[in-house]
């Protein structure tokens, strides 16, 4: 793989913002304040997916309808409070590999689960908007992660085969979906434990951005 006609997306919250710590803490904290229990594996098995899958998962952790529609509000309004009282982290090396895709030319997109609003607003405050000018969130496909469609999409607006399109994700959902779109994938791990079969997936497992681009850098020569 050279780096004519290759192409680079990513996924957003947990590989390119430090945003899932975040958004555990407002989902633990509005359970806790109902009187509920969120184990950490439960939280991190949502990670990645779209809402109605995250949904199901809750409701065979036993909790009514009532209980996430309820939740849900009261998690999004703090997780929103947060990133304003605080600001939107980022994840060491984000820019450092924007650099090297400018350098070398290398067009890029964001396929995340996250709502496209919501998704520019954050790239927008962590000043990447201009550097990511295509974004394929969440909203805008019928199937999320872990099916392949938003990676499709994506490779679609970048008008590049997705053989030809180089993922990098943080979770095991996000891996099996840049997986059956047919996309080598970098998995750069956060919070969802990864299990040697999602290890498997991965072209290269590494520890940050930053050494994501060495892992680019081979994979490109």
């Amino acid at each position: 793989m050279n780096t004519q006609g290759l192409a680079v997306i990513f996924d957003m919250d947990g590989l390119m913002l430090d945003t899932e710590r975040v958004a555990m803490q407002a989902w633990k904290g509005a359970a806790a304040a109902n009187g509920l229990d969120l184990p950490d594996d439960v939280y991190c098995s949502l990670i990645g997916r779209p809402d109605a899958e995250c949904r199901l998962i809750l409701e065979g952790h036993r909790w009514t309808t009532a209980d996430i529609d309820r939740l849900e509000t009261e998690a999004r309004e703090e997780y929103l409070s947060l990133l304003e009282r605080e600001g939107v982290p980022i994840k060491p090396g984000l820019f450092e590999v924007l650099d090297y895709l400018d350098a070398h030319a290398i067009p890029r997109a964001v396929a995340t689960s996250t709502h496209t609003h919501l998704a520019r607003q954050k790239l927008e405050r962590v000043g990447a908007i201009s550097r990511l000018p295509i974004i394929v969130g969440g909203d805008q496909v019928a199937r999320g992660k872990p099916a392949p469609d938003i990676y499709l999409l994506a490779a679609e607006r970048l008008a590049c085969p997705a053989s030809r399109c180089l993922a990098l994700e943080d979770s095991p959902v996000g891996v099996r979906a840049a997986s059956a779109a047919g996309m080598p994938v970098i998995l750069v791990p956060d919070l969802a434990p990864i299990d040697a079969e999602i290890a498997g997936l991965a072209a290269a497992v590494v520890s940050s951005l930053s050494e994501a681009i060495q892992t680019l850098q081979r994979l490109v020569r």
